[in-house]
């Protein structure tokens, strides 16, 4: 089965933890300091020396699903603005053009 928590992106968060993929959350974690981020992330032991629960509580007080939030906040509105400032009549006619505003306003909605 899928495995669920409370965080409001924990989907790919859970996830990603579960199988030490090199995400923006884990990699803020372990920049973090905190000694399960070590074990979890570069020792692999979630689900042998604590659960993934654990792993998650303790991701959410690292504050790392927020940095990473801002992250992707900061990069959304850059590509933003540079989407507007390429704003032209014939890109205004492309197809793509527009699929990518829409992409990015679907994206800022998200992280606000």
């Amino acid at each position: 089965g899928v495995q669920t928590c409370a965080l409001p992106i924990c989907f790919p968060v859970t996830i990603d933890l579960r199988e030490c993929k090199p995400s923006c959350v884990n990699i803020l974690w372990l920049q973090s300091a905190d000694p399960l981020a070590k074990k979890a992330l570069l020792e692999r032991s979630v689900g042998q020396e604590f659960s993934l629960e654990e792993a998650i509580e303790a991701v959410k007080k690292s504050g790392a699903v927020d940095q990473a939030r801002d992250i992707a906040k900061k990069l959304a509105e850059e590509a933003q603005s540079a989407l507007k400032s390429s704003a032209s009549d014939q890109n205004l006619k492309n197809p793509g053009w527009a699929e990518l505003q829409a992409l990015l306003n679907y994206t800022l909605d998200r992280l606000y």
